[in-house]
């Protein structure tokens, strides 16, 4: 039984891609994409945005600080019986927890939208909004500590 007998129909004269008659492929060095300047606009929204970003953690971790000061000093004007422990409890919670949820939420929402390439320079400001809002229920909440 000769070789070509075990081959397929119509393979028999099968020849190698690679002739002897014909060079090597030659290998291209790698081409970078060519590089696209940047807008001056897209460069104000990213600096504006770090800026803006680091502000808003900076003042959310002042924030912080405070608070652990905020629990002495709220319920120095009343006595044992007459606070209102669960008010102090929300109002650290909300200024606390829900601050850094929002602190969190605009990070991740300006790395996305950073990296998408769309403007973000608007997303801090609305989380500095969202912790003064935050801030002025805490302060209410603390103003009905003292029974």
């Amino acid at each position: 039984m000769s070789s070509s007998a075990l081959l397929p129909t119509g393979w028999g004269s099968y020849i190698s891609p690679m002739q002897p008659h014909q060079p090597a492929p030659q290998m291209q060095p790698y081409q970078p994409h060519p590089k696209v300047k940047e807008s001056a606009g897209r460069q104000a929204d990213l600096v504006v945005s770090i800026v803006l970003t680091m502000l808003y953690g900076t003042a959310m971790g002042l924030i912080w600080f405070l608070s652990l000061f905020l629990s002495a000093f709220a319920t120095d004007s009343c006595g044992a019986q007459t606070c209102r422990y669960e008010y102090l409890a929300w109002a650290l919670g909300i200024t606390d927890i829900g601050g850094g949820v929002v602190l969190l939420a605009v990070l991740i929402a300006v790395a996305v939208r950073l990296g998408r390439r769309r403007t973000a320079w608007w997303i801090p400001l609305v989380g500095i909004g969202i912790q003064v809002i935050l801030m002025a229920i805490s302060l209410q909440l603390i103003e009905q500590i003292p029974g």
